[in-house]
């Protein structure tokens, strides 16, 4: 069975030809030691080890993502890719600037889900844009301390 890359992954680069040379020799010489990680059926984390057990010809360990929404799911993708590996500065920008409409997707759904919408409404805290007690901005909180990682790496 082949594997698709969930598109939270795709924010991050693939590794160069060199490095993942380098990573398919190590699964052949002591496999596979970190499961590859799926989320909806689609690799979220391991893209580069499934690609490498590929070219080996050997199958690939998988583990499925504990992430029960899309939410979740694109935190563990930033948590097991941003800080992790060994990004320049300019792919840190480059997956910043991806993500971005990933954030406002997960927003825009979750205020949709709690009634609200982008013009004003009787009972909407116009400072917020959230009626009292609606669930807080957690996919926004969580694009900004992705800003504060990708401009203090």
């Amino acid at each position: 069975m082949t594997y698709q890359y969930h598109p939270f992954a795709d924010v991050f680069p693939l590794l160069d030809d060199d490095d993942l040379g380098t990573l398919t020799e190590d699964i052949r010489e002591n496999g596979q030691r970190e499961p590859v990680i799926l989320y909806d059926g689609k690799i979220l984390d391991g893209r580069n080890r499934y690609r490498a057990c590929v070219e080996l010809g050997i199958p690939a360990i998988f583990d499925h993502s504990k992430a029960s929404n899309d939410e979740e799911a694109l935190r563990e993708c930033v948590s097991r890719n941003l800080r992790r590996r060994h990004l320049t500065p300019t792919q840190r920008a480059l997956a910043g600037a991806r993500l971005l409409p990933m954030f406002e997707e997960i927003a825009r759904e979750k205020l949709v889900h709690c009634g609200l919408n982008y013009g004003a409404k009787p009972g909407i805290d116009y400072r917020t844009n959230q009626k009292p007690g609606a669930p807080g901005p957690q996919a926004s909180d969580l694009f900004c301390s992705l800003c504060q990682a990708l401009l203090h790496n």
